[in-house]
């Protein structure tokens, strides 16, 4: 023996390259001691192992083996279990000869060869606690390819014998997958999933590839080694025709869709339980369906990859650049730019580049400070005048109250033009209908004007019991239903139903907002959502803080607006501010300052000046924007 000399461990065979010699753990004895192959040979390596030679076999007790891609898991073997773990495969390859049991089941001698497919005279195991099984009689020993494991089906247990299961597993291992190296070896495009070994071995047979689940319940070791490694190869699912396969077989195609596995389903074993009772009963015909499946998963793959080429060129054209350029130009020589939508706020308008476009605007404010009347009167005024379609979606107020601010406001614009001795008429007047008769001809004609665009203004209520996902398939509808694009209001945030009840709410609230970013983006419309803010801003100058419950308001949203009452500057003391706040609450007209805190599409920081009328329901924004930076 030279240097050259090698041995493959994942065949457990060696090869000289000085002299040429090649073969398994008999040929190396044979060669180094010069033994004639048959009796003495095995004799002289039962020495040399320390196996029994009485005509009884057992299986090497071993602890758990390493984690591999085939499922296995644990230590690997010491040297000398391996050595005895080879020197058994050995032996009983050996007696094979003297058998016909694999032939029986169907299976050429060049399978039986090359699996290393064995026979044990008569088989006993230990177990774990190191207790040795009665004499078990003649035993099937089908090793794994590639990895120290095997199974035992006992072919003719002695009737003495109780307790025994006829298939048995190695002490002390896991079971992995047989034959797990054809999910990512071989020349083969696809590979069939079967239970067995014997029926991975009857594919095999026919010149396919095939890999043995072992039982259907293992099918999750298949999809926990195509996590850590996954295939090219195509898959065949084909296990057996009983309830426990087909039910099993849902599962495996669950999985593997999750893992974007190509696969097919196919019945190879026809009327036959399982591959290897078709293979025994009807050689050809099963043949025949091993190539017809092989076949089908072909075509998949062909299709699988003329999508995959169509799925490169359209992420080309959806994606690049430049294959959206003709469609841009095109828009701005013909003059089809976005064009934004009003508030007929006209300072805010200006702020915010025109009025509102495509995108997420969130209005935040402390409670009582007017955010939903200020939102309302917005939505009406885009309705009134731009004839714009507003969704209104109210977690908090009832539809009757909406409408009974925006009476009011029409009221008192009536009030106003003709001089009228009740200048203002408040909500709760007209809800319940306690204002003087005298002026009741106003209130009519304040109902009508509303009426007016009120064909514009669609309201959903709802406390607690409105989620995203219910404004999405809202808003689908409305366009459908109308052909129009509308303007989305929601009031408020926090009142949204929650994504996900075992999340936080800050958890939530950015799943929210998240879900509502994705709305005005894939829909091409503006979204404007109300929020709350956090006690800790009740008596400070807004921030980007402000915002209850959600960091993610202020990365996510395109428009961040707060509301606050004027003079509440950072310059002053909290209780300087709390005497602001007191006395502005009481006021029936309050001074409200409107801050532009972030906008991607206009003024990034800006102060608008408003009086809140909160009789009459209406803000007027003051003459001269307030461009005082923030301090």
């Amino acid at each position: 023996m030279t240097g050259a000399f090698t041995v493959y461990d994942s065949t457990n065979k060696f090869y000289c390259f000085s002299c040429h010699e090649k073969g398994d753990t008999f040929d190396l004895i044979r060669l180094v001691e010069d033994i004639e192959f048959g009796k003495p040979l095995f004799d002289r390596a039962a020495a040399i192992f320390g196996v029994s030679n009485d005509g009884s076999d057992s299986i090497p007790t071993t602890g758990p083996v390493k984690k591999k891609t085939d499922g296995s898991e644990g230590k690997p073997m010491t040297e000398e279990q391996l050595a005895k773990h080879n020197a058994f495969i050995e032996k009983c390859k050996i007696e094979t000869s003297n058998h016909d049991y694999y032939y029986s089941r169907g299976l050429s001698t060049e399978t039986i060869s090359k699996y290393n497919l064995g026979i044990s005279r008569n088989y006993y195991y230990y177990s774990k606690n190191g207790k040795r099984t009665p004499d078990l009689g003649l035993a099937a020993i089908i090793p794994y390819p590639s990895i120290p494991y095997y199974i035992v089906r006992l072919l003719n247990k002695p009737e003495n014998v109780k307790g025994w299961d006829n298939y048995v597993k190695m002490t002390g291992k896991p079971e992995p997958l047989f034959n797990a190296d054809a999910l990512y070896q071989g020349e083969h495009t696809s590979v069939f999933i079967v239970e067995g070994q014997l029926d991975a071995l009857s594919i095999v047979d026919l010149g396919g590839s095939a890999v043995g689940l072992g039982s259907a319940g293992n099918y999750t070791k298949l999809i926990k080694c195509l996590e850590r490694k996954p295939t090219d190869k195509t898959l065949i699912i084909s296990l057996d025709n009983d309830s426990t396969g087909q039910g099993f077989t849902d599962s495996i195609v669950e999985g593997l869709k999750k893992l974007n596995v190509p696969h097919i389903v196919a019945n190879v074993s026809g009327e036959y339980k399982d591959p290897n009772e078709a293979l025994i009963n009807d050689r050809d015909a099963f043949a025949k369906a091993v190539q017809d499946a092989q076949r089908q998963a072909s075509i998949h793959a062909d299709v699988t990859e003329d999508k995959e080429q169509e799925n490169i060129a359209d992420y080309i054209s959806d994606n690049q650049a430049q294959s959206y350029l003709p469609n841009f130009l095109a828009d701005i020589e013909a003059g089809n730019g976005e064009m934004p939508i009003k508030t007929q706020f006209k300072l805010l308008d200006g702020k915010l580049g025109g009025g509102l476009y495509a995108g997420l605007y969130v209005i935040g404010a402390v409670p009582s400070i007017g955010k939903t009347t200020f939102v309302l009167q917005m939505a009406d005024n885009i309705a009134k005048v731009g004839k714009q379609d507003v969704l209104y979606f109210s977690l908090e107020m009832a539809k009757r109250e909406l409408i009974a601010k925006s009476v009011s406001r029409e009221y008192g614009k009536i009030a106003d033009s003709e001089m009228l001795e009740q200048r203002r008429l408040n909500t709760r007047e007209i809800l319940s209908c306690t204002f003087d008769p005298k002026i009741k001809p106003a209130v009519i004609r304040a109902f009508n004007n509303y009426s007016e665009y009120a064909n514009h203004i669609y309201v959903s209520e709802g406390i607690g019991s409105i989620s995203t996902k219910e404004i999405l398939t809202t808003v689908k509808q409305h366009i459908a239903a109308t052909g129009h694009k509308p303007v989305v209001v929601i009031d408020y945030l926090q009142l949204l139903a929650p994504s996900n009840n075992k999340q936080t709410d800050k958890q939530n609230m950015d799943s929210s907002i998240m879900d509502l970013k994705r709305i005005s983006r894939d829909l091409g419309i503006p979204v404007v959502a109300v929020s709350s803010f956090g006690r800790a801003s009740y008596t400070t100058d807004a921030n980007m803080g402000s915002v209850k419950e959600s960091g993610g308001i202020e990365y996510s949203c395109d428009c961040l607006i707060a509301l606050q009452y004027q003079n509440m500057t950072s310059s002053k003391t909290e209780e300087k501010m709390g005497v602001i706040k007191n006395a502005m609450a009481s006021s029936e007209k309050r001074e409200i300052e409107l801050q532009i805190l972030k906008n991607r599409n206009g003024v990034g920081a800006a102060r608008i000046n408003y009086t809140f009328d909160t009789i009459m329901s209406q803000f007027i924004e003051s003459p001269i924007a307030n461009d005082t930076p923030f301090k």
